[in-house]
């Protein structure tokens, strides 16, 4: 602890708490924790965190071990420093004092989700928040996405609106009550309201409307539901014509939907779930969980072609009595139609999805979108896809060295948007924002800009973005025209996020790093000056870099895109790319004959290095993908299920032949040993098995003239979220012996592609004082 005056002439002691201290129950835990050691004194929020004054002086540092080792569940403390102090005469009790204003430097709680108090409650006939979907505590419920501004109390929060009833603000002020200073706390008396709209007829209320919608659910229609952060849409997820519905109203014929399952014993029979992973899904976060289908079947228009569910449980008590009141397991999907934003209130859910079906609401505004969380499971643990609900906007604690990062706010990329600003030595990761290509998510994207960064008083002295230059997120940093700007080559930016992750200091040295996704801009500043390479949409290429600089050592050979961005959606379009390049003696089906012509006179056909392509293209050949795709990685996802299902109906002595497999020394022998497997009348599963082992042999053979003994090798990009791959790619490299890393903490995709930009700008910020000249 930092100490100011003499013990001696000092009568209490000044304690600061930050971290995620407020809306927490972290005041009432200090009230108790006083109470019990016979301590009297105060502690108040304000713009820090917590501030607390303690009497004796002299049992300041007894009362800080011992809260440290009393957190309530969501509360983290980031650091405590006590100052002691001369005072007045000592208070007679200790007491919980009204917030203060200060500069805002405080973490804002993430929203939780139901907690098993809670949820025990709504079940008790005998509570008198039976069945009231809006129950809460201390330890669950609404934060981030009611939260309008800070120090963190009701009156700053959308439940302002609904002023607290007697009973309820009894239970506020109590502090053996799990509620005491619980800011969102709530009942049927003075709580929001459950309102269901149906299209004809009046509106149903409270409990009413409640058994009309899980009525409505039975009858296997379409229900859009008010969430945490925005509406979604639900379905009897067991009911194939009630998920065809709705893909019909949302637009998405193929795209795979989530499952909420009421509880464990209702998700068991679906799927293969470990305790571990069940923990997760039951715990504060809630996420979407990707796991194995189990010996129970669901229909198959959920995930076509898929062997995996993504599975959750009930993040509210109004989900939790929707699953109790059906007793199957639900559809939940957000409430937007493709290629927008969800709604988040109640003109444009009608006007979106109101025709389609009914609409359960309430009265507590949505004050920001939060979509769900979205996880997989991994050797060692869990792997983050997308960081929304539950995580966001909770910091990420940078490196050593990073411990005075400020100033900057990076835009991140196109796909999977989420921005991230530096302060106080951590990243803040906005949550997940999605496709920028939509006006809509436009126009949000620059109010959860404004409006993070006033929250948070989160204010940038200069912008990073990504170097393409035509990018969405590019074109939009002129919405700050007095910054300077640093424009980051895409695949830097992706190996960075990963050094971050892995806890590398600023002063690491250049490290090995593959990154390998979809498409990124090629930037020619990574590139020696003796090997220029022509096409610019990257995405395979082996990288050595640290936070400052980075250099491509190699690159996956191009491959044709026939008909630019036709081909990132008719994958077959790739599959003859393929074969024109590397085997041209094979034949083609005639179909084919206008992309055979259209790359012969080379007539719109940039050219990829990106591995994403590889695997569209492998799926196309082996027939696992459809004509036209329907979503991002929707070939890729197909050709992944096949072979894990290989693999699963395989016998041991047939395991050992497929892993035995010769490396591929170059991208003809790759291809042409999936063409001889297919002209000898091998299963495609099995195919698509020995494709992806075959492409990480691949891979690991170009990496080893660059490895040294023991050497470290990152592993980043879209394409390490397929499970399979990833674990090929490790244990090829291992076999060389590397110590290969996949990141877990910061998503490999676009979304964690603002906090390696926002630390490359700072940590070139300091190595020259100054950035780029702007755009």
């Amino acid at each position: 602890m930092e100490r100011g005056c003499e013990a001696d002439v000092a009568a209490r002691a000044r304690i600061r708490v930050t971290g995620i201290v407020q809306g927490v129950g972290f005041r009432p835990t200090v009230w108790r924790l006083a109470e019990r050691l016979g301590l009297t004194g105060e502690v108040h929020n304000d713009g820090q965190g917590v501030s607390i004054l303690l009497y004796p002086a002299a049992a300041a540092e007894g009362f800080v071990a011992a809260l440290t080792q009393a957190l309530p569940p969501l509360a983290h403390i980031e650091s405590v420093t006590s100052q002691l102090e001369a005072g007045g005469e000592a208070p007679t009790a200790f007491t919980i004092a009204p917030s203060g204003a200060g500069r805002v430097a405080t973490q804002i709680a993430p929203d939780a989700a139901l907690c098993p108090a809670c949820r025990a409650e709504i079940r008790d006939p005998a509570q008198p928040r039976y069945r009231y979907p809006f129950t809460n505590c201390t330890h669950c419920g609404p934060r981030f996405s009611i939260l309008r501004r800070l120090p963190y109390d009701r009156a700053a929060t959308s439940m302002a609106d609904f002023p607290l009833c007697p009973t309820c603000l009894a239970q506020y002020g109590a502090p053996a009550d799990r509620r005491f200073h619980a800011q969102p706390i709530a009942c049927p008396d003075c709580g929001p309201v459950l309102r269901l709209y149906q299209g004809v007829g009046p509106q149903r209320q409270a409990e009413a409307a409640l058994q009309a919608a899980i009525a409505w659910l039975a009858d296997g229609q379409t229900l859009a539901v008010k969430g945490l952060g925005g509406y979604q849409l639900c379905c009897d997820a067991s009911d194939a014509e009630a998920v065809a519905q709705l893909r019909r109203i949302k637009r998405r014929p193929r795209k795979p939907l989530a499952v909420m399952f009421a509880d464990e014993a209702m998700l068991a029979p679906y799927c293969r779930v470990t305790p571990r992973q069940l923990a997760l899904l039951a715990g504060a976060t809630a996420p979407i969980l990707l796991l194995p289908a189990g010996e129970r079947v669901l229909p198959e228009i959920l995930a076509p072609g898929l062997s995996r569910i993504g599975a959750m449980l009930p993040p509210t008590p109004l989900h939790q009595l929707l699953l109790d009141g059906l007793a199957r397991p639900l559809v939940v999907t957000s409430g937007n139609l493709a290629g927008e934003p969800p709604s988040l209130d109640e003109a444009s859910a009608f006007s979106q999805l109101g025709r389609g079906c009914s609409l359960l609401w309430h009265g507590r505004a949505i004050v920001r979108r939060l979509d769900d969380s979205v996880a997989q499971w991994r050797p060692g643990g869990v792997q983050w896809l997308r960081r929304a609900r539950g995580l966001a906007p909770a910091p990420i604690a940078l490196p050593a060295g990073f411990a005075t990062a400020a100033g900057v706010l990076a835009l991140g990329g196109d796909i999977k948007s989420a921005p991230c600003w530096l302060r106080g030595g951590a990243a803040y990761l906005a949550p997940h924002q999605g496709d920028l290509a939509s006006l809509e998510t436009q126009r949000r994207w620059h109010q959860l800009i404004d409006d993070m960064g006033a929250l948070l008083a989160l204010t940038p002295t200069y912008l990073v973005h990504d170097a393409h230059p035509g990018y969405f997120s590019r074109q939009l940093a002129r919405h700050w025209p007095q910054l300077p700007r640093l424009a980051v080559a895409h695949h830097h930016a992706h190996l960075a996020a990963a050094l971050v992750d892995q806890g590398q200091p600023l002063t690491a040295a250049p490290q090995l790093g593959w990154v390998l996704d979809g498409s990124g801009y090629g930037d020619e500043t990574l590139l020696p000056s003796q090997t220029p390479v022509s096409h610019k949409l990257w995405g395979g290429e082996l990288l050595l870099g640290d936070y400052r600089q980075a250099r491509r050592l190699w690159g996956l050979p191009p491959m044709p895109l026939i008909g630019g961005e036709l081909a990132l959606r008719e994958p077959g379009r790739l599959a003859c790319a393929v074969l024109s390049r590397w085997l041209p003696d094979t034949p083609q089906p005639e179909a084919w004959r206008p992309w055979r012509r259209q790359l012969a006179a080379g007539v719109n056909v940039p050219e990829s290095s990106g591995a994403g392509r590889w695997f569209d293209a492998a799926a196309a050949l082996l027939g696992l993908a459809p004509a036209q795709l329907d979503y991002e990685a929707e070939a890729a996802m197909g050709l992944q299920a096949a072979a894990e299902r290989a693999w699963q109906q395989a016998s041991p002595m047939r395991r050992r032949q497929w892993r035995r497999r010769p490396a591929p020394t170059e991208a003809k022998a790759l291809w042409a040993a999936l063409l001889a497997g297919q002209a000898a009348g091998r299963p495609a599963g099995e195919l698509a098995w020995q494709f992806h082992h075959d492409l990480a042999a691949y891979l690991a053979h170009q990496t080893a003239p660059w490895l040294t003994p023991g050497a470290r090798v990152l592993l980043t990009g879209g394409c390490l979220q397929n499970g399979l791959f990833a674990r090929r790619l490790v244990a090829a490299l291992r076999c060389l012996g590397a110590r290969p890393f996949v990141p877990s903490l910061v998503p490999v995709n676009d979304g964690g592609l603002a906090l390696g930009q926002a630390v490359i700008g700072w940590a070139r910020q300091q190595a020259d004082g100054r950035l780029g000249e702007g755009l």
